[in-house]
């Protein structure tokens, strides 16, 4: 218990639903307008040269990381309406942190997953993952990182050839779900149910965890494995339920479960209010993995505060995922 614990630190969400605070609308301002001013001054050519200059001497920086909004709130936090075309396919640098010792760039494009989805844009995906490198290479950064389903679209369409967003994320996965389970107290008999089990993340986070009872499910292909097997073993016993599948996957569940049933997702964004309100109808408690524990200038929105997503980071045996407890 005590060494899954130094890996994990637990928040209370504290984001209020609904209309924007003042104090979120405030953030949000001042997010978009350090982007405008970290793009004026640093997003060209010579500005990553000299930066690259000074990288190669001292080595403190070590990664480029391309994000995207899920939502309208996420884009409000980063574009700015007047640039989200120019945005679409074009990384657009919005803040640096520091994770493992080392400092790691962060750029947003404004296209959706539907777009990445879209087998029509795949050369404008070419050119965005081209740009990336570009400024990789001018940075004398070592890694590449994308967030969110980028890495698995990315893959398919062989732009890019392996993942090491998934190794860091794989890992962060099995660290919070043996903290979570040791902060919570649930035996290692405790089974979990894995909610998108075929994805790119599941299958390695299933390798991972073969020590585990498993239950294995996919409802978004509709390939319910063990459907039956899950839903009468696992009624009114103690499980946790990890959602690395989809928001809707989350949520086509939740009606299904049950008060004893510990709710763990990692799958960006975090539940929204409809989940939440359908898990707590169950008595489920739910907790989402933030990312991993770093120091972001400025601040990742929402219950992304206080860390970096997990996608971003670079292995490291210290590297400490941070799970935020779901109001």
């Amino acid at each position: 218990m005590h060494r899954s614990r130094r890996y994990v630190k637990i928040k209370i969400d504290m984001w209020k639903s609904g209309a924007l605070t003042i104090e979120s609308k405030l953030a949000m301002l001042m997010r978009t307008t350090f982007a405008r001013l970290l793009n004026l001054l640093l997003h060209n050519r010579p500005a990553f040269r000299l930066l690259g200059r000074m990288n190669r001497r001292w080595g403190f920086l070590s990664t480029v990381f391309v994000m995207y909004p899920a939502t309208e709130e996420y884009a409000k936090a980063y574009v700015p309406l007047s640039k989200r075309e120019i945005m679409r396919w074009s990384p657009w640098l919005v803040g640096f942190y520091r994770q493992g010792g080392k400092v790691g760039l962060a750029f947003v494009i404004s296209s959706t997953e539907e777009q990445f989805r879209d087998a029509g844009n795949i050369a404008k995906l070419q050119k965005m993952v081209d740009q990336a490198r570009q400024v990789c290479d001018l940075v004398g950064a070592s890694q590449l990182s994308f967030a969110g389903i980028l890495p698995g679209v990315l893959n398919t369409h062989r732009i890019v050839k392996g993942s090491v967003e998934a190794q860091v994320t794989v890992e962060a996965i099995v660290r919070a779900e043996e903290a979570l389970r040791a902060c919570l107290s649930l035996g290692d008999d405790t089974p979990v149910l894995l909610l998108g089990a075929n994805g790119f993340i599941g299958r390695r986070v299933a390798r991972k965890m073969v020590h585990r009872k498993l239950y294995p499910v996919d409802p978004t292909l509709q390939t319910l494995h063990n459907d039956g097997q899950w839903r009468s073993d696992l009624n009114r016993r103690s499980a946790i339920v990890l959602n690395l599948a989809t928001p809707e996957a989350l949520r086509m569940v939740a009606m299904d479960l049950w008060p004893e049933a510990v709710v763990l997702n990692e799958v960006y964004p975090e539940p929204d209010e409809t989940t939440r309100s359908a898990l707590r109808a169950a008595g489920c408690s739910v907790y989402h993995i933030t990312g991993l524990r770093a120091l972001s200038i400025p601040p990742f929105p929402k219950v992304y505060r206080g860390g970096i997503p997990c996608c971003a980071g670079r292995m490291s045996a210290s590297m400490q995922p941070l799970i935020t407890k779901l109001n």
